[in-house]
């Protein structure tokens, strides 16, 4: 009798399992799912600063949550770096560079869990570069220049900018205050920018983390070699002074001199590429402002050169107060002739002279058969074609203008 009941109630726990395994089991299988992760864009090792995206998928329209860890230390991915609807979007900083293995787990309206794995390696960040330079690296002064600081996996950098440039015509102009905070550079160079200019760009982060790129641009024209702006040179009578340009742009310019000096013997400069080689006259004691020009094809440059011209004794120089040029109102409008009768040249002519003085050069260039152009007593170009070709005649500098050694050629 015992027996019997043994056996019921075996019978009774072998209904059990059956109905558990009927019922239980099946149901499980309809609640389970395939979930999957999209491939990671743009790829599993990226830059700091490039984004990084992947998808969590299931196969069915149930509402998942995700949550999500890193291993590692500091890592800026949370929570908030998946959404709602599994997608996951990031961009790493330089906190973040090393190797990131994420776990994802999803949990679904009854509680299932599912957990899944993806790996990210974050690199340093792409170099700082520039980017987008316009016009070019070569530019005449005011025109203007720019160009950007690419600086990828920056957070709000700063950027400061620095030229070590000191031309023969002045300081930089160019400075932190022509880069804002976004890394775009303007410039517009001015004359006393001619030269180089190796400019540095650096970029900094507030975690202390910085990088420096370079950029070249070179301002065309003319500048005094070895002599800076504002400063004053010092030439002595019957002693050679010798001054050189440099040239930036051109190839083979043809150069021309004026002065501001009345009587000055500026017309006997020996020019030798862009070397210039004076020997200054006791007549040219005084300050001179040289400006000096140089053309080709369509570009012109200038740039001006001061010279305090001195006589010199056995001893030591003898400086002299500053002789200004001679107004125009006290230039006597009387002809002068020598003894035998011929015209005697005694002032400085150049572009832009007028009056008797001129009437007579223009008759003395016609004579000499290089003048074709009106006795109207006015400088202008075809006066100053025709003092050249007369300074060719006679070897003097062609410089177009009557200085000394025309002066000197003229009244022989």
């Amino acid at each position: 009798m015992i027996k019997q009941i043994s056996f019921k109630k075996s019978k009774t726990l072998l209904a059990s399992v059956v109905l558990f395994v009927c019922t239980v089991l099946p149901l499980s299988q309809v609640e389970a799912r395939t979930v999957t992760i999209s491939t990671v864009s743009p790829n599993t090792t990226v830059a700091v600063g490039t984004g990084v995206s992947f998808t969590v998928k299931t196969d069915d329209y149930v509402r998942l949550n995700y949550t999500i860890s890193d291993s590692l230390s500091g890592s800026t991915i949370s929570n908030s770096s998946i959404n709602t609807a599994g997608v996951f979007s990031w961009t790493p900083i330089e906190t973040d560079i090393g190797v990131h293995s994420l776990t994802i787990t999803t949990t679904d309206p009854l509680g299932s869990r599912n957990t899944y794995y993806q790996t990210l390696t974050i690199t340093e960040a792409s170099p700082v570069k520039i980017v987008s330079l316009s016009p070019g690296s070569s530019v005449f002064p005011n025109k203007g220049v720019s160009f950007g600081v690419s600086a990828p996996g920056y957070i709000n950098p700063t950027f400061s900018l620095f030229d070590s440039f000191v031309g023969g015509n002045g300081a930089t102009t160019i400075s932190s205050r022509n880069i804002d905070s976004f890394g775009n550079v303007n410039w517009t160079p001015k004359e006393s920018d001619v030269g180089i200019h190796n400019i540095s760009i650096r970029v900094s982060a507030s975690n202390g983390r910085q990088d420096t790129v370079y950029q070249t641009i070179v301002v065309n024209g003319i500048s005094m070699r070895d002599i800076y702006a504002g400063s004053i040179s010092t030439a002595y009578t019957d002693t050679a002074f010798n001054f050189a340009t440099n040239l930036y742009g051109f190839n083979y310019p043809t150069y021309s001199l004026s002065d501001s000096f009345g009587n000055s013997t500026l017309d006997s400069v020996a020019i030798n590429v862009n070397s210039f080689g004076w020997k200054p006259q006791s007549q040219d004691i005084g300050r001179h402002t040289i400006t000096i020009t140089a053309v080709e094809d369509v570009n012109v440059a200038k740039t001006q050169l001061v010279v305090d011209v001195v006589a010199r004794t056995n001893s030591s120089a003898v400086v002299p107060t500053v002789t200004p040029s001679e107004p125009s109102s006290t230039v006597s409008t009387k002809p002068q002739t020598s003894s035998a009768g011929n015209y005697v040249f005694k002032k400085a002519l150049s572009f832009g002279s007028k009056g008797a003085e001129v009437i007579e050069l223009q008759k003395k260039l016609k004579t000499e058969g290089v003048y074709s152009g009106p006795t109207n007593g006015s400088f202008g170009p075809l006066t100053k074609a025709a003092v050249i070709k007369y300074q060719a005649l006679h070897k003097i500098s062609k410089l177009g203008i009557v200085g000394p050694a025309t002066r000197a050629a003229l009244n022989k």
